[in-house]
């Protein structure tokens, strides 16, 4: 379970992901909140925030923890809170 230190604030980043994008690998459309390729079997890494794929060109990482992130939700989420979302770590 995701706790959030300031819920509110949240919910105006989370945006309804997509409902399809394409697996990085192998190009198939895949629903945004899948966890595996149903074709390649590559797992996919989710936004903690929005919990869409995170494809390589659209992340980026919390430097403490290492977990990734869409850069745009990121972005916001630092414009209000220096802590990572998920463990409270300094960014």
């Amino acid at each position: 379970m995701l706790v959030f230190d300031k819920p509110d604030k949240v919910k105006k980043l989370v945006k309804k992901p997509k409902k399809k994008v394409k697996c990085p690998d192998c190009s198939v459309e895949v629903k945004s909140t899948a966890e595996k390729c149903p074709n390649c079997g590559k797992n996919f890494d989710s936004c903690p925030i929005c919990r869409g794929i995170i494809t390589t060109e659209k992340t980026k990482a919390c430097s403490s923890c290492g977990r990734l992130f869409h850069k745009n939700h990121l972005e916001e989420w630092m414009n209000t809170n220096r802590n990572c979302p998920v463990c409270k770590e300094k960014l």
